[in-house]
């Protein structure tokens, strides 16, 4: 994907040659990222922000430009009245505010109509069939499962030029029973809205990951991107890992019959969230890791196991304590 910073100056003087005064951008990028973007690039009125669930208001102003941000789960309704100049559309003054969307609102009833001729399109494309698995893909959190493998062989397949993969089994929300695999099946089985994710590692990194994914504490811990599920299992694919049960510091890293070294590199398949602060395990800062944006993780188990229909999931462990 392209670098906003150096897409946005183009589009904006596009618009604006077509008669455009006032610029807002809905934009999907994070606040923390928004407001670094409006330091470097100017001529943008407003930001709308998300993607981070952050509640920003009063907006921010930034080199001139109002970013406000509407929290999480539909909580508030995010209103931003701007009073502009007649003659250039420029912001002279604004007022931001997060409404509280409380039980005793009265729904809409046209809109109400509107989300009924959706879920009716929703479901046709919702049944629509991807594959068939040959044995029922179990979902565990706390050991190492054929939905967290499946998950990691996906990755591997789908990154370019991947040679390692590791994910945590929290993306998955439960696993999927023998036979036809529908749309439905999938992304009710798999919810994430991660998107994949393309980095080199040092062997030290790959080990650090392993090391701090392992520990029962983070095992547990429950995140709230995770929708309160727990971080659960990492899962990994082109590797195989063994750890000494009495002291898991202790981990080799085997790939294709030899030990992995400190200072080897590898070219490293995961999700944005392996790499975030919110997962601490190796927090990487997004400008050093390539996303694709906007695939998402169960598009991505999709097409793997489309191209792998029928699927007979593994049974091998992957991890294992000696």
């Amino acid at each position: 994907p392209k670098d906003p910073t150096e897409l946005l100056p183009g589009l904006i003087e596009q618009v604006r040659a077509i008669g455009a005064q006032t610029v807002i951008l809905l934009s999907h990028f994070a606040s923390k990222n928004d407001i670094p973007l409006a330091e470097k690039v100017s001529n943008i009125d407003v930001i709308l922000s998300g993607h981070d669930h952050q509640q920003i208001n009063p907006p921010l102003e930034v080199n001139s430009t109002l970013i406000m941000e509407s929290g999480e789960f539909g909580e508030f309704l995010g209103r931003l009245d701007l009073i502009l100049d007649e003659n250039t559309g420029r912001v002279i003054n604004s007022r931001g505010e997060l409404i509280p969307i409380v039980d005793d609102i009265s729904p809409d009833q046209d809109f109400l109509e509107a989300v009924k001729t959706q879920e009716k399109q929703v479901d046709t494309l919702m049944s629509e069939k991807i594959g068939d698995i040959l044995h029922p893909i179990n979902c565990l959190s706390d050991v190492e499962c054929a939905a967290g493998n499946l998950l990691a062989d996906a990755l591997l397949e789908y990154v370019d030029g991947a040679q390692v993969a590791f994910v945590i089994n929290g993306h998955w929300t439960n696993g999927l029973t023998e036979g036809k695999v529908t749309q439905r099946d999938l992304y009710t089985a798999n919810r994430s809205a991660g998107n994949p994710a393309r980095i080199k590692l040092s062997g030290k990194q790959i080990k650090d990951f392993l090391v701090a994914a392992l520990k029962p504490e983070n095992i547990e811990r429950k995140l709230h991107p995770l929708r309160g599920k727990e971080c659960g299992w990492p899962h990994v694919a082109g590797i195989s890992v063994s750890v000494d049960a009495e002291d898991p510091e202790k981990l080799e890293i085997m790939m294709n019959g030899r030990n992995i070294q400190p200072f080897d590199e590898f070219i490293v398949a995961a999700s944005d969230l392996e790499f975030s602060e919110i997962l601490g395990y190796l927090p990487i800062a997004d400008e050093e890791i390539e996303y694709e944006v906007p695939t998402i993780l169960p598009e991505v188990v999709e097409a793997y196991l489309k191209k792998h229909t029928p699927l007979m999931p593994g049974t091998e462990k992957r991890i294992q304590f000696k």
